[in-house]
């Protein structure tokens, strides 16, 4: 088979690799985090995706927002001039009833506010009554490092945990988040009591082994501290059985309580036609098969804030950053859940809670459920609501788990920075940092500028958050390390505003790759008929055409395509053909080597191999191929060679005295 025909069969085959790995590789990308099998190939592909494609985060240019957004900054010069970080409720509170008094649309704390002011009980008073004069602008916030990987069914388990623990406290009738999803039979029924009872012996042997560690008899013998451990202790119990829910390691399925609990059982389902008959084994076998994995992400043990400051807010959202399989942050959740009961399990982000309250604006996401029972995220949108008929603001680019992809608009303080320590003053004027692009020198310079104060935070949606260095709340992102934290927030917070959001290609599962296996085909067929440095010239330029192509589709289109793998596929198929080639002209050169040495030597054969064409087979020689034998000695000696081909053998010379001669 002529070498040509081998290269693309090379080519080919490579190009059939790597579009059966795409298809393999792009159903584990468009699978939420939480349903993907676990593979660490797969992950770790994943991450050199993502790092390639943060080269195009960096090539792009900052651009500017318009959207009325603003981060009131616990930054180190606050800290310095006000003292450290916590502040007393009463700064808090001074600081945010300034804000609104300035006509604020929003205000939402990218902080925690869990304990009360031991050191001045009036503090949570006092903000608590801001918080209750002004409901519908101030967003708490809420955060938790338990990410649950639980069975399906355990969902319902967990749902009732998180009521349990403060739940419905964080969660309460929210009129600008709605949710959509069908739900199972088993979800309608009344799991309360059993939970309830279930829960309150997990917690009374928290609380009976706590006490004997310390010694202790009753409750009310223990400090604060003590019984704030307590209450935390008996929280992570609560979701560390939901683990175990109708498993072999369910504690109440044990011999000793089994009689017990099925009754318990039996009286949740009693109202069920289909379930109230069923054995236990049976039913506890029905309601594990019922469910499927939630592809929204789930925790548990929420943080709330103290009971004071929670009771009269009305809006609590997640201020937890989302990381990729490298740590990096890129996508943004615009809600999480605990549980999936509707109406009390999910909570909004912080970006989206705050910017539904400058509408009136009502999000609406609409799930989905396959003949197979797998959920999927069907639908997000937002509506207007101060309109009739509501109308839809904007199309949403959500992948399967909720999430939205952070179109940064360039590195931290790209969007306005107000540091905390100028709202507790009386001045009329307010000092705003920006990141900037200075067009003489072209580089980002911190630019601050100095704007009437009720001018500037009218109507504006605010985030009070921590960029203080020694206040740890600093993110890896694709532009930089060290971005501070809200920015994320108030960065997705801009884009929503702006409506221009990062999008991927919806049908690059599908298509991509098609694309590999057609493009890389038709790249070997090029690369085997041409010489070596035509084949490396036009790799060259194909690889600088697809990287301007890439990169033109992400700074003007605001597309990110998964280009990793037409790189790779294009790097390997032209890298296997040039190799084959290589060893391919060796192998010749070897051979052809083999048989000029039998007559001449090694230094004239080398002289021969430089050029092909001293070597082609056929008439008499040209005259420069005279001149390059002639020089070798060759040229008479072919020559008598073939004249003796004219002659009779036994006229000929031998080889021995041919070589002899020469």
């Amino acid at each position: 088979m002529k070498t040509e025909k081998i290269s693309i069969l090379i080519g080919i085959t490579v190009s059939a690799l790597f579009m059966w790995f795409g298809f393999h590789y792009f159903k584990y990308v468009d699978t939420p985090a939480i349903q993907r099998p676990y593979s660490p190939f797969l992950e770790g592909i994943e991450v050199l995706d993502l790092r390639f494609n943060d080269i195009k985060y960096k090539l792009r240019p900052p651009s500017q927002s318009q959207a009325p957004v603003a981060l009131i900054a616990i930054d180190d010069a606050s800290v310095r001039e006000i003292g450290r970080f916590p502040w007393s409720r009463e700064m808090v509170a001074e600081m945010t009833d300034n804000l609104l008094k300035l006509g604020a649309k929003s205000v939402s704390f990218d902080v925690i506010f869990a304990e009360p002011e031991t050191s001045n009980p009036q503090a949570d008073t006092a903000f608590a009554k801001v918080i209750a004069d002004n409901p519908d602008r101030i967003v708490l916030g809420t955060f938790s490092e338990n990410l649950i990987d639980f069975q399906p069914h355990q969902d319902l388990c967990v749902a009732e945990a998180f009521l349990a623990t403060g739940g419905d406290q964080l969660v309460k009738i929210n009129p600008s988040f709605a949710i959509d999803e069908e739900t199972h039979a088993i979800d309608d029924l009344n799991w309360a009591p059993l939970f309830t009872t279930l829960f309150q012996t997990i917690q009374e042997r928290e609380q009976n082994d706590l006490l004997k560690s310390l010694g202790k008899k009753f409750p009310e013998e223990l400090s604060t501290f003590q019984k704030n451990n307590l209450k935390a202790r008996q929280s992570l119990a609560l979701f560390e059985y939901c683990k175990t829910w109708l498993t072999k390691h369910d504690i109440f399925l044990s011999p000793e309580n089994i009689a017990q609990v099925e009754t318990l059982y039996h009286d949740v389902v009693a109202e069920a036609p289909d379930l109230k008959n069923l054995k236990f084994e049976d039913l506890r076998s029905r309601i594990r098969k019922a469910y499927k994995t939630h592809p929204i992400p789930q925790y548990g043990e929420w943080t709330p804030n103290t009971l004071e400051l929670q009771t009269p807010a009305n809006y609590t959202s997640s201020f937890i950053a989302q990381l990729d399989a490298d740590g990096y942050v890129r996508r943004y959740p615009l809600f999480f859940r605990s549980g999936h009961k509707l109406g009390t399990s999910f909570i909004p982000s912080m970006a989206l809670q705050s910017f539904l309250l400058s509408g009136p604006y009502r999000a609406e996401l609409k799930m989905a459920t396959a003949k197979d029972g797998e959920k999927s995220l069907e639908q997000f949108n937002i509506y207007d609501t101060s309109k009739e008929p509501e109308i839809k603001i904007a199309s949403y680019p959500v992948d399967g788990s909720g999430q939205l992809l952070i179109n940064y608009y360039g590195r931290q303080m790209s969007l306005p920075y107000v540091s905390a320590k100028e709202l507790f003053n009386d001045e009329p004027t307010v000092k705003v940092t920006t990141s900037v692009m200075n067009q003489e020198s072209k580089q980002l310079v911190i630019e601050t500028k100095e704007y009437d104060k009720k001018e500037f935070f009218k109507d504006r949606s605010l985030i009070v958050g921590a960029t203080a260095v020694g206040l740890y709340d600093l993110r890896n992102t694709p532009l930089e390390a060290n971005y501070p934290g809200p920015e994320l927030h108030l960065t997705m917070l801009a884009n929503l505003f702006d409506k221009h959001f990062l999008k991927q290609w919806n049908q690059e599962a599908q298509w991509l790759p098609v694309v590999l296996f057609v493009g890389g085909t038709a790249l070997a067929v090029a690369w085997a008929l041409l010489g070596s440095l035509s084949s490396l010239l036009g790799f060259v330029i194909f690889i600088l055409a697809l990287g301007a192509l890439d990169l033109w589709l992400f700074i003007k289109n605001n597309l990110l395509v998964h280009s990793f793998l037409i790189y790779a596929c294009a790097f390997a198929g032209f890298g296997a053909i040039q190799v084959f080639k290589y060893f391919t002209e060796e192998k010749k050169k070897k051979e052809l080597k083999s048989t000029f040495s039998k007559y001449v030597s090694p230094a004239v054969v080398d002289e021969l191999l430089k050029d092909a064409a001293n070597l082609k087979l056929g008439g008499p020689p040209r005259a420069h191929d005279r001149v390059l034998l002639g020089r070798a000695g060759l040229y008479d000696h072919f020559g008598k060679i073939a004249a003796r081909r004219a002659v009779p053998c036994s006229e000929s010379l031998s080889d021995t005295d041919d070589r002899h001669r020469l």
